[in-house]
């Protein structure tokens, strides 16, 4: 790593302010080393590494090319900023210079590659399509050498036809993850937030390791080798909405507030789990605190049916302080007094990690809702829609049994897929079963978002 220097490591590790630490992160994130395809493949396959920086200096106790440091100095940045995006934008001057995420998660696929597991197309991809490569081709075998043994060589010269035949190959496999793979020509895919993700495609797929297996194994058509699969039906989507951009604040928060109260009424417990659950992603054990403490459950009861009896309409505000207690009290807007005075309110994991894996950075992040198949009642869900409103319109939301990626990114029984006319047109990743009805499992025949190939 020649162009990282002793002083920038010396910023990172020592530095005296707050701007000095960030200019260290920036300045190992800013190598050149991790901009290519191959060096992240060495990297990822490699298992006895020396790292060596400016001036031919070995680096004894590195043995991660820098990652788990600047991943802790960044994280300590946040907590002492209060706010991602105010970090990116005034300190670490995103757009002009890389940032941890920018770089993906290279030791984690090294983990799982050592470990002598697959790791999963989409999290390969996202990882290698936005580093440099010389052609299609070789992005394409580098591509091959993370995901799998199958193919010494292209199955195919017509890229598009080898995308498709990797695909089910990973799907054979119990790699669902071209299923959830955002496809690269949705009608944002050029936004400035794409562009500013640097060399990693957090916008594609960024859903981290599997973490739990599907139940039920893919089968193929025998002509059109179209993917059969063995999913659970949520019920038909009947509303859609924008999720609010509007940043961890009381105007966003109180949209959410609005279109839950409208659609499922002030009723706590299933607003609770709606709104703390499938919306912002509360883990199970905080839904549970709010709801068993009988004091929080009855102020929260009464400040639902107080927001509900107004009647307002989707341009109107209550007074503030009923959204910062609803908020609080739903450990959203604050942190719960067990979990630690350095981690940051739920409300900042939406409107970060949490949004972005819905399609934020390409406005794909929508709240919807369907109907139960079974009991008839509405429940709602965040997701994102690939490309316009009226795709998902109609579409039939479906579970995917067993599967989870990382708790960071979904939700145990919440990962899925909108289908509309035999194509996926959006993803579920918090989508936790809503009711005691048992499992509605169909079989669904569907055909494949094409992955965009780099240059």
């Amino acid at each position: 790593m020649e162009d990282v220097t002793a002083k920038v490591l010396a910023r990172l590790r020592d530095g005296k302010s707050l701007e000095e630490r960030v200019s260290g992160i920036t300045g190992v994130c800013n190598a050149k080393w991790f901009s290519r395809v191959w060096t992240m493949m060495e990297f990822v396959r490699a298992n006895h590494l020396r790292v060596m920086i400016h001036g031919h200096q070995i680096q004894p106790d590195v043995k991660d090319v820098f990652i788990q440091e600047i991943l802790q100095a960044w994280k300590t940045s946040i907590r002492e900023v209060g706010n991602v995006h105010i970090l990116e934008k005034d300190y670490a001057k995103l757009g002009k210079n890389i940032v941890p995420w920018n770089l993906g998660k290279p030791e984690e696929a090294r983990k799982i590659i050592n470990e002598g597991k697959r790791l999963d197309l989409g999290m390969a991809f996202s990882l290698l399509c936005r580093r440099g490569c010389s052609s299609q081709k070789d992005f394409f075998y580098a591509l091959l050498g993370l995901i799998g043994p199958e193919f010494s060589e292209l199955p195919s010269d017509d890229l598009e036809e080898a995308s498709r035949i990797v695909q089910n190959a990973c799907l054979a496999s119990g790699d669902m993850s071209p299923l959830l793979m955002t496809p690269g020509d949705g009608p944002w895919a050029d936004s400035p937030s794409v562009k500013r993700q640097g060399y990693f495609d957090a916008a594609t797929f960024n859903l981290g390791p599997r973490t739990e297996d599907p139940l039920y194994p893919v089968q193929f058509e025998s002509v059109s080798e179209r993917p059969r699969l063995t999913l659970s039906k949520i019920g038909e989507v009947f509303w859609t909405e924008r999720a609010p951009r509007h940043g961890p604040n009381l105007e966003g928060f109180w949209m959410h507030i609005y279109h839950a109260l409208n659609l499922i009424g002030p009723i706590v417990e299933e607003f609770v789990k709606a709104l703390g659950g499938r919306w912002f992603h509360l883990p199970e054990g905080i839904l549970e605190a709010i709801l068993h403490d009988e004091e929080r459950r009855n102020k929260l009861a009464k400040l639902l049916t107080t927001c509900y009896n107004l009647g307002l309409k989707g341009h109107e505000r209550p007074p503030p302080e009923l959204t910062t207690e609803i908020g609080n009290l739903m450990y959203i807007l604050q942190t719960p007094p067990w979990v630690g005075a350095n981690v940051l309110p739920q409300i900042h994991h939406v409107y970060a990690l949490g949004g972005t894996v819905h399609g934020d950075m390409r406005h794909q992040g929508w709240l919807t809702a369907a109907q139960c198949p079974t009991c008839r009642r509405n429940f709602v869900y965040r997701a994102a829609i690939y490309n316009q409103r009226s795709e998902a319109f109609g579409a039939i939301a479906y579970r995917i049994p067993g599967l989870r990626y990382s708790k960071y990114t979904t939700s145990p029984e919440g990962v899925g897929i909108l289908v509309k006319g035999g194509r996926i047109v959006g993803r579920l990743l918090w989508a936790t079963p809503a009711c005691a009805c048992p499992p509605v499992i169909e079989t669904v025949m569907v055909s494949l978002n094409m992955f965009a190939m780099p240059l």
